[in-house]
């Protein structure tokens, strides 16, 4: 999650980072556009109107100046052939010169009013001026002979043409004079003025462009770094969430084996060699154990260790409550067996220096074990604890199952009020001791006034007699031999290879302990009577209770108090008397 958060953060940041160098951009792009507007304003006006209008007026200068000495040379020249040609150049440059007026008058565009007065005056002379230049031109061809022409010098004798030449030379000064001051006082001084203002706007202008386009490049680096680093970060984000996924598989792939393993042992003790098998599995550097407590919960053994001699040095607790982690009820640590801080089983231990895992095992809700595991120093990874934590999870899942099917078993198989087997459990054992081919001698109990005892003391006193009993019959019985309640005050006894002659000594001596128990106890006394079963003739267990029940009742009708064998005498004995009581 934290590095999710982290990869988000970075993604923020690249955002807002590329949001402000984006905006940046966007202001220097804005100025630098704006320059440029201003530069193309200035640089129109420079190229559009002032240098037109200045080339314009040297043009139209030239051309006035030639047309003036071509006129000249016309009059001068006594060639026809070279008036003409003079005459032709003149009318060629008076061509021009309107051209270029015409030029002008195109790229100056709007006049202002001194402008427009110089313009007026002009072209009101352009008019006059090419009136009489065409009298000039027919007047130098000779079309129109003056009345006398004679050439001295300079001058020209006819009075009427060296009016009309005199007249164009004014005017040609007067155009002259007009296109100069409008060049030199107007057009060139706005040239001058426009041309250094306009480099430095093209000069400005060049140094936003390059300024926004370095700021773009070192936006486009630093935002390409920060996507690149965020990329990266996503990139270990992700190898970090397959990684988990690899963990994650992995640990459920082993718990499911776990799992599966555990539910083929049928015992515990089945159980705890498969969590041997899985601590096995763990690490090869890991020496690890499994402590349980007992049924009583005051002492811990060590039921499983991943060491294959099993000599040595574990964990020294002995009862669950002195464990630190299961006294907490969580898994504890320990990176160095030295320190003070340690786990005084772990630094009391002898070992050399290592690290430690204790992770309490639960089995039916209480804590009655530890899983302890000691490796080499900075062995304590997550990995290993989540593993130990699995196992000991499971483990005590299993051993309170199997605990629990244990003990509905004995309560199915046991008496609740003596703690001897039932009917039916004793007859599953007798059923194995028969398939075993064991031979084996029934006797049939009952205790003597039973319904008597309960009238007079009380239902609590006969069961606390047939608690007695039971205890003095287990006591008196050997382990392979089994006693059961057959109901009410009714009990079965089998005695495996025993004779007949052999179960009456057994039951003698459980009376005479019965006898001795009574006498030093406060329960009220009573005795109990035996028949001993005759097997010979019978073949199956059944046969065997009903002959020793025949055998009891014939030491009912004794007296009480005492063991009888059952033979063919005893079980007409037995039917005569019930005949007699019919």
């Amino acid at each position: 999650m934290r590095r999710k958060q982290r990869t988000r953060h970075a993604h923020q940041k690249v955002r807002i980072l590329a949001g402000i160098l984006l905006s940046v951009v966007a202001i220097l792009a804005g100025v630098a556009a704006v320059g440029l507007v201003d530069t193309e304003g200035v640089v129109e006006t420079l190229v559009e109107t002032d240098l037109p209008s200045v080339i314009a007026l040297d043009d139209l200068d030239r051309d006035l100046l030639e047309a003036e000495l071509s006129i000249e040379q016309a009059f001068l020249l006594t060639d026809a052939d070279e008036r003409f040609k003079a005459t032709e150049r003149y009318e060629r440059s008076v061509t021009r010169a309107r051209t270029e007026w015409g030029a002008f008058r195109a790229s100056a565009g709007g006049l202002d009013p001194e402008l427009r007065r110089l313009v007026v005056s002009y072209e009101t002379l352009n008019v006059a001026w090419v009136d009489s230049a065409d009298e000039l031109t027919e007047a130098a061809r000779g079309k129109t002979p003056p009345a006398a022409v004679a050439l001295t010098g300079s001058a020209i004798s006819d009075d009427r043409t060296r009016e009309s030449l005199d007249l164009t030379r004014r005017r040609f000064d007067a155009m002259r004079q007009f296109s100069t001051t409008l060049k030199d006082d107007y057009y060139e001084p706005a040239l001058t003025s426009r041309a250094p203002h306009a480099l430095d706007r093209v000069r400005a202008s060049l140094l936003w462009v390059l300024l926004t386009a370095g700021v773009g490049i070192c936006i486009a680096f630093v935002v390409a770094r920060s996507t690149v680093r965020a990329t990266v970060a996503q990139q270990r984000e992700i190898e970090a969430r397959d990684g988990l996924r690899e963990v994650d598989a992995r640990r459920n792939e082993q718990e499911s084996r776990l799992h599966y393993a555990l539910e083929m042992a049928r015992d515990e003790e089945a159980a705890i060699g498969t969590i041997g098998l899985a601590l096995r599995e763990l690490r090869a550097t890991t020496l690890a154990e499994l402590l349980v407590a007992d049924s009583s919960h005051a002492h811990v053994r060590r039921a499983v260790t991943t060491d294959d001699d099993g000599l040595g040095p574990g964990c020294g607790v002995g009862t669950p409550n002195d464990c630190p982690a299961v006294a907490r009820g969580q898994t504890l640590t320990f990176a160095d067996s030295t320190k003070f801080d340690t786990c005084p089983q772990l630094r009391d231990r002898g070992v050399a220096p290592c690290s430690a895992i204790c992770v309490p095992v639960s089995i039916m809700g209480a804590a009655a074990g530890v899983l302890h595991a000691i490796g080499p120093l900075d062995a304590n990874d997550r990995s290993l604890v989540d593993d130990l934590e699995q196992i000991a999870t499971k483990a005590g899942e299993r051993l309170g199952l199997l605990r629990a099917f244990s003990r509905s078993e004995a309560q199915a198989s046991t008496d609740s009020l003596t703690g001897l087997a039932t009917r039916r459990n004793l007859e599953e054992q007798v059923a194995t001791i028969e398939r075993n081919r064991v031979p084996y001698a029934v006797a049939f109990g009952d205790l003597d006034h039973f319904k008597q005892l309960n009238d007079v003391h009380g239902h609590e006193t006969g069961d606390r007699a047939l608690r007695l009993f039971a205890r003095t019959l287990r006591d008196s019985i050997r382990p392979t031999d089994i006693a059961g309640r057959w109901g009410g005050e009714e009990f079965v006894i089998v005695l495996p290879h025993t004779t007949a002659s052999e179960a009456v000594g057994v039951l003698e001596r459980i009376r005479e302990s019965l006898a001795l128990t009574l006498a030093t106890g406060s329960t009220p006394a009573f005795t109990v009577s035996f028949g001993v079963g005759d097997f010979e003739d019978a073949d199956t267990f059944g046969d065997r209770v009903g002959s020793a029940d025949q055998a009891l009742l014939a030491a009912k009708r004794a007296g009480r108090n005492r063991v009888v064998v059952a033979s063919a005498a005893t079980s007409a004995a037995v039917d005569m008397s019930e005949e007699a009581s019919a």
